[in-house]
C-alpha cells in the first residue's frame, strides 16, 4: 500500500508568510531610500558620493573662453543703459578696455562649501594668462579703494568681485551663493565635460 503524501504544514506556512513579510519590508526600506534621494536638495546630492570636486587638469583647452575685464562703471538695476551688461546681484556693470580672453587653462576644477562656504569653481592660469591676470589686478587694485574685474563665460558676468590687492600666481577661486548644480554647469559650459 502506497503512502499518500500529507498536506503541507504550519511549519511550511509560516516559513512562506515569514519570506513574504521579509521582503515587504525590504521594499519599502528601498523605496524609503530612494524618495530620501530625490527629495533632498540639489546641493546635498553628492556629498559623500564618490569625489568632493568635478573638473580637470590640464592644460585643457576650453570650449567656452573665459574673459575678464575691468568694470569702468556700475549702475543699479534690472534694466541695464546701452553698453552695460547685467549682473546677476540686480546691478548692471560697464566693461572698460584692456580685458583679455582665456582658451586654454592649467586647470579647472569645482570647490565644496567646505573650503570656501559655498561651491566655487577654481581656476589655474598658464603662465602668459597668469601675468596679464596679474597684469589687470594690479590696475584694478591700485585704483583707491580698488576697483572690480568681471569675469564673463559666454558674454554673461559669472563673477565681479572687488581688487583690493593684485592677484599673483595665476590661481582664480569664482564664488557666490552656487549651488553643486551651478557650478557643475558653468565647468560643463567653459570645458565642454
Amino acid at each position: 500500500m502506497r503512502r499518500q503524501p500529507s498536506p503541507p504544514g504550519r511549519a511550511a506556512w509560516g516559513l512562506v508568510i515569514a519570506a513574504v513579510a521579509i521582503a515587504a519590508v525590504l521594499l519599502i526600506a528601498a523605496g524609503g531610500f530612494a524618495a530620501y534621494l530625490l527629495t533632498r536638495p540639489d546641493d546635498a546630492r553628492h556629498e559623500g558620493m564618490g569625489p568632493p570636486e568635478r573638473g580637470t587638469s590640464g592644460p585643457v583647452d576650453l570650449l567656452m573662453p573665459l574673459e575678464f575685464f575691468p568694470v569702468a562703471d556700475e549702475r543699479p538695476g534690472d534694466v541695464c543703459p546701452p553698453g552695460y551688461l547685467p549682473e546677476g546681484t540686480g546691478g548692471c556693470l560697464l566693461l572698460g578696455s584692456g580685458g583679455f580672453r582665456v582658451a586654454r587653462v592649467d586647470a579647472l576644477k569645482t570647490v565644496p562649501p567646505e573650503s570656501t562656504g559655498s561651491w566655487g569653481v577654481e581656476i589655474r592660469l598658464t603662465g602668459d594668462d597668469a601675468k596679464a591676470f596679474a597684469r589687470l589686478t594690479e590696475q584694478a587694485a591700485a585704483e583707491p579703494p580698488g576697483r572690480r574685474i568681471a569675469i564673463l563665460v559666454d558674454e554673461r558676468i559669472v563673477a565681479a568681485p572687488m581688487v583690493n590687492e593684485p592677484v599673483r600666481g595665476g590661481e582664480i577661486m569664482i564664488t557666490g551663493n552656487y549651488t553643486r548644480a551651478e557650478v557643475d554647469d558653468l565647468v560643463e559650459r567653459i570645458t565642454g565635460r
